[in-house]
C-alpha cells in the first residue's frame, strides 16, 4: 500500500510542475497588457527613465498635484510634480505655435502620462488645451524646447497658462453610433484624415489618410517626398501595418493602416493601442488640435 502511495505522488509531481510553468509562462506574457492598464488608470506621474536611485522623489500618489495656478503667460514659471516649466511664447510662422521649456534634475517621461496646458483670456475664460506628447523624454539636469500646436483664436486672445495632469477616468463620456456593431470617430486637421475604428467603445483598428500640396519651393517640396518614402517604406516592413503613397500633379497622399490586433509599437502620438477606449481618443485628439466627430 506504501508503495502505491508512493508511485502516485511520483505521477502527480511532473504534472504539477507542468501546470506551474503554465501559469508563470503565461504571467510573463501578460506583464507588457498589465502594464499598459496600470499606467491608463493609476494618476500619471513622472518617473525616472532608468529606475529611482533612491535619493529622488518617489511614486506617491499622494504627493501628486493635479494642476498648478494660473499665472500671466509672459512670466509665467511653474514647478510642477519635479518638472520646471518656463519662458512660454506664442508663435506663428508656418502654424500657431506656444514655444516653451520643461526641465528636471531627474530623467524623466511622459509615457502614460497625460499633461496639458490651459490657456485663459484676460477675462479668465478657457480657450483651449494642448496635450504634452507621450514621446517626451527629459534627460537630467538639461532644457528641453518643446512647440505645441494651438487655434488662431487661442493664439490671438491667450494671455494667462495654467497646467494640469489628468487622469483618463476623468474624460467626458463620448457615445458612438454603431453599423454592424462597429462605431467610428474621425480626426481631420487641415488636409489630414484619420478615422479609429471601435467595437464596444474600444479602439482596433486606424486609418490615417494625409494630404501634402506641392509648394513653390521645388527642393523642400523633393525632400519632403523622399522623407515620406522613407517613413512608408519603414511601416510596411512593422507587423500589421500597410501603407502607400500615391504621386499627383498636385502633390501626394499617405495611407496608412494599422490593425491593432498585430501592431507590436506605436510612436506617432495620433496613433493609440488596442482596447484604448473612444473617450481617450476624442479627448487627446481634441488636445492636439483635431476636429473629432
Amino acid at each position: 500500500m506504501a508503495n502505491k502511495k508512493g508511485n502516485e505522488s511520483e505521477n502527480k509531481s511532473p504534472v504539477a510542475l507542468i501546470v506551474i510553468f503554465i501559469l508563470l509562462a503565461g504571467f510573463i506574457f501578460g506583464l507588457p497588457y498589465i502594464s499598459d492598464f496600470v499606467n491608463e488608470f493609476r494618476g500619471p506621474i513622472i518617473q525616472d527613465i532608468n529606475g529611482s536611485n533612491g535619493d529622488g522623489p518617489r511614486e506617491n500618489q499622494n504627493e501628486i498635484e493635479s494642476k498648478t495656478d494660473v499665472l500671466n503667460l509672459s512670466d509665467a514659471s511653474f514647478n510642477f510634480n519635479q518638472l520646471m516649466f518656463s519662458d512660454f511664447n506664442l508663435l506663428h510662422n508656418d502654424d500657431y505655435k506656444i514655444n516653451f521649456k520643461i526641465g528636471s534634475n531627474r530623467n524623466a517621461n511622459f509615457v502614460g502620462r497625460k499633461f496639458f496646458l490651459e490657456f485663459y483670456d484676460n477675462n479668465g475664460t478657457f480657450l483651449e488645451r494642448a496635450k504634452i506628447s507621450s514621446n517626451v523624454t527629459i534627460t537630467a539636469n538639461t532644457t528641453t524646447e518643446l512647440e505645441l500646436r494651438i487655434s488662431e483664436s487661442t493664439h490671438r486672445r491667450a494671455s494667462r497658462v495654467g497646467i494640469v495632469l489628468k487622469n483618463a477616468t476623468e474624460y467626458p463620456q463620448v457615445n458612438l453610433a454603431e453599423v454592424d456593431d462597429i462605431g467610428t470617430l474621425t480626426c481631420t486637421d487641415k488636409g489630414n484624415r484619420i478615422t479609429y475604428f471601435f467595437t464596444d467603445s474600444k479602439l482596433f483598428k486606424i486609418e490615417e489618410l494625409n494630404n501634402f500640396t506641392r509648394g513653390a519651393d521645388a527642393e523642400a517640396y523633393v525632400s519632403l517626398l523622399t522623407s515620406k518614402r522613407g517613413e512608408i517604406a519603414n511601416l510596411n516592413n512593422q507587423d500589421g501595418i500597410s501603407a502607400s503613397l500615391v504621386e499627383s500633379n498636385d502633390g501626394f497622399t499617405t495611407n496608412i493602416l494599422l490593425d491593432l490586433d498585430n501592431v507590436r509599437s506605436l510612436n506617432n502620438p495620433h496613433h493609440f493601442k488596442k482596447d484604448t477606449s473612444v473617450n481617450v481618443v476624442s479627448f487627446e485628439m481634441n488636445a492636439m488640435r483635431f476636429n473629432c466627430n
